[in-house]
């Protein structure tokens, strides 16, 4: 089992957000699923949370 979060960034379609987030460094690779993007947490160690935040900091304030 595992579970997941659906991510929104304003002014951003699914597929902008998905694009943006597999370019960012690191990549974050999620899925969209009907029209929500979703991380997957089974992927995600405790170690590289500080740098998936800042990653996800950066992608959501490129927004618009």
């Amino acid at each position: 089992p595992c579970w997941g979060v659906a991510l929104e960034f304003a002014g951003m379609s699914v597929t902008e957000i998905e694009g943006r987030l597999r370019r960012s460094d690191p990549p974050i690779i999620v899925r969209i699923e009907g029209d929500r993007v979703i991380m997957d947490f089974r992927t995600i160690v405790a170690s590289e949370e500080e740098e998936l935040l800042e990653a996800l900091r950066h992608v959501a304030g490129t927004a618009g």
